[in-house]
This record gives C-alpha cells, sequence and structure tokens, in this order.
C-alpha cells in the first residue's frame, strides 16, 4: 500500500527542488547569444526570462526595435510594461493619447491599455528596453493578450 505523502511533507520537497533549480539555472546571458525574432509586433530579443533558462518568476526582460518609419502592432495585455528608449524618437499610442519620446525617456504601459510605438526616424531604428510582469500573471491565472493590428514595416 502507497504512502500518501502530507501537503507539509509535499511543500518540502517543492522548496527543496526549486532551490536546486535555482542554483542550477543560468546568471548571465551574454551578447553574443542574443538572438532576435520578427513576431506580429516587433523585432524582438528576449533577455532575463524563464525562456532563457533563467529561475526568474515574475518578469522577463527584452529589447524591441522598430524598423526606420515603422510602427509596431497595437496590442494589449493583462500585465504592465516598464519601457526605456536606448535609441531612437518617435511616439506611442496609449488608451489614445499620444506621448512622444527620444532616447533617455521612460514610459509605464497600463495593465489592458491599448498601445502602439511609431518610430519617427525614417533612417535609423529605435529600439526600447522592457521589463514586464507577464510571468507572474501567467502564474496567477490572470494574464490574456489581444493583437487589434500588426505590425507595419
Amino acid at each position: 500500500m502507497e504512502e500518501k505523502t502530507s501537503s507539509y511533507e509535499g511543500d518540502l520537497r517543492f522548496a527543496k527542488e526549486a532551490e536546486q533549480e535555482r542554483k542550477s539555472s543560468r546568471k548571465v546571458l551574454r551578447k553574443r547569444e542574443w538572438k532576435s525574432e520578427e513576431t506580429r509586433h516587433t523585432i524582438y530579443t528576449e533577455l532575463i526570462s524563464p525562456g532563457n533558462g533563467f529561475h526568474i518568476k515574475t518578469l522577463t526582460t527584452f529589447i524591441s526595435e522598430i524598423v526606420p518609419g515603422g510602427v509596431t502592432g497595437m496590442h494589449r495585455h493583462a500585465n504592465e510594461a516598464a519601457i526605456y528608449i536606448l535609441s531612437g524618437r518617435g511616439h506611442s499610442i496609449v488608451d489614445d493619447e499620444r506621448i512622444d519620446w527620444e532616447e533617455g525617456d521612460s514610459m509605464c504601459i497600463p495593465m489592458m491599455a491599448w498601445h502602439q510605438h511609431f518610430n519617427a526616424d525614417k533612417e535609423k531604428p529605435a529600439r526600447y528596453l522592457a521589463a514586464i510582469n507577464e510571468p507572474l500573471m501567467k502564474y496567477m491565472g490572470l494574464f490574456m493578450m489581444e493583437q487589434r493590428e500588426d505590425k507595419k514595416f
């Protein structure tokens, strides 16, 4: 007859496994390892994230690039986004409000806000670093995302 494990013992086992995972997880992603992909939204380079082997449960970071004169897809999601403009100039539409930005500016995209980013430069790409709490929202069962239109390059 199989002995039933108490929930307390199960919690101890879970904690031990999580500790082992944390200790053996990735700690750095070298620039030479970056992999960019073109998505319906933008050109996307995932940095610190569970998908890149990091033991991180609440947030992810990435760089997005908008080609010269390009426009990202319009979408919204049930997570917050903190954005730092690495290079370029342009504007974003966040819930019908225009927000102009340039290199060095920071911007917050609230949960469920429809948003889209526009690169004003016809010769140079615009790039931004984003930190989002998508993994946390997924873990809590609260994540959702909608795409209204695709990027225009």
